[in-house]
């Protein structure tokens, strides 16, 4: 018998990351234009390319493309603002909070830097020099 695939398990650090801080500072603190966001936390100084896994690769870029990304959101029950959310020629960024900082990259810079790089992780030095904005504490 096969079962289904387990959900990843919630990355607490992340999401009360994402919450407590990085939505406060986008909305107030920066002229980010507006895009798909997928961020990643590490407590190391580099953070594995394949954190953001192919499919979400895959669908940041498609958010970039004149064909566009359409995603349903679910519908479980509870208050949703909208529907659908749909990106098309859109920039699209991932964002890394690392020990001694955070960066915003766009998920072009971020592929080309994994696809040139001769390790299998991005390194805090690295990610500086992709950032298209870069934080340090």
């Amino acid at each position: 018998m096969n079962l289904p695939d387990l959900p990843r398990q919630l990355n607490k650090k992340e999401a009360n990351w994402t919450t407590t801080f990085l939505k406060k500072w986008v909305l107030e603190e920066t002229t980010l234009p507006s895009g798909p966001i997928e961020v990643k936390n590490t407590n190391l100084d580099y953070i594995s390319f394949d954190a953001v896994s192919p499919q979400q690769r895959a669908d940041l870029l498609a958010c970039t493309t004149p064909r566009g990304h359409w995603w349903k959101v679910a519908d479980m029950g509870r208050k949703n603002d909208f529907d659908v959310v749909f990106y098309r020629n859109s920039p699209a960024y991932v964002i890394i909070n690392f020990p001694k900082g955070f960066i915003v990259t766009t998920i072009g810079n971020y592929i080309q830097e994994m696809e040139n790089s001769k390790r299998k992780s991005l390194t805090w030095e690295r990610a500086k020099s992709i950032a298209i904005i870069e934080k340090t504490r």
